[in-house]
Parts: C-alpha cells; sequence; structure tokens
C-alpha cells in the first residue's frame, strides 16, 4: 500500500477513552508505520519526576512531553503516526498532518473507563472532559482559533478494525 508523501504523518486525537490507543495501534500494524502513544510518555516522565498522580503534573512536564512529540513528528522521515488527547492543539501549526479525531458517545466512553479502572473507581468521563476542556483552555489558548481540520471516526457502534479501514482508505483518497 502506498501512501502520499504528505500524508504519511497521522495524527490521532480526542477525549479519554474513545478508541485512541487501539485504533493507533490497528494503524501501526497495518500500515507498518511506527508510533508515538502521548499519554503513555506523559504518564513515564510524569514518574521519572516523582508524579504519579495526572492531576497534579506540573505544566513543564506537558511542555517537554509536547516539544518531544512536535520534534518526533518534524524529524521523521518516515510514516509516523501520534496518538494523544490534545494533539490538535499540540501540532496544530505543524505541517503535512493528516488529523484523525476519534468520538464516541459518552455512555460507551463511561463503560470502557470503568473496564479499564474496575466498578469501584469513581472517576466519570464528564468530570475526566471538563478538566480536559479546563487543561486546554489555558494551555493552549494561543492555538484555539487555528485549530487544522481533521477527519472524524466515530467509535461508538463500530469496531476498531473497521475503524482502521475507514482511516486507511480516507488516508488513501486524499
Amino acid at each position: 500500500m502506498r501512501i502520499p508523501k504528505k500524508l504519511r504523518k497521522v495524527a490521532l486525537f480526542g477525549g479519554s477513552c474513545t478508541g485512541k490507543t487501539t485504533i493507533g495501534a490497528g494503524l501501526s500494524s497495518k500500515l507498518n508505520y511506527k508510533i508515538r502513544y502521548c499519554g503513555q510518555e506523559l504518564k513515564d516522565l510524569a514518574r521519572e519526576h516523582g508524579y504519579y498522580d495526572l492531576d497534579n503534573v506540573p505544566l513543564s512536564i506537558h511542555e517537554e512531553v509536547d516539544r518531544a512529540t512536535k520534534e518526533f513528528v518534524s524529524s521523521s522521515t518516515t510514516p509516523c503516526i501520534v496518538e494523544g488527547r490534545f494533539l490538535n492543539f499540540v501540532l496544530f501549526d505543524s505541517d503535512d498532518i493528516i488529523f484523525i479525531e476519534v468520538k464516541c458517545n459518552d455512555g460507551e466512553r463511561q463503560d470502557r473507563l470503568l473496564s479499564r479502572f474496575g466498578n469501584s473507581t469513581n472517576l466519570l468521563i464528564s468530570d475526566i472532559d471538563c478538566k480536559d476542556r479546563a487543561f486546554t483552555a489555558e494551555t493552549y489558548k494561543y492555538a484555539l482559533n487555528s485549530l487544522p481540520e481533521a477527519i472524524t471516526v466515530d467509535t461508538s457502534s463500530i469496531g476498531i478494525d473497521e475503524c482502521v479501514a475507514i482511516i486507511i482508505d480516507t488516508i488513501m483518497k486524499q
């Protein structure tokens, strides 16, 4: 499968528990693209600095992950995928990236959250989304009026394989 050179970089973004990581893994496997999981990068860097509660990670650590993500994308001479909640903000001024927004209805996202953390969790998707909106409004306010166009896939009712196929088909048509 040949992908046009200008579209060899794919950014998957969207809310928590929408399916970004799973779709990213599927795309990476099908296309043989290298992938960067920004959420995992943030967790790893936060732990290196002694932070285990991601709600209390200093902005400087987020900024370090953002810089490294921009560098990963800009210096990549081979096809790549980046996956993370805020990539439409982080990479808003980057060239030659196809942005894919991964969406899912809140009920399904809450079910996925409970599946990930167990039924004993008191986390709510609505609370996570509220924190994310506040974080982006403050952290990425410079990008709010310049967000890139994105293709949307909704994982509420279709499987990962179908989402991957839709994304590959979309990339091929670009």
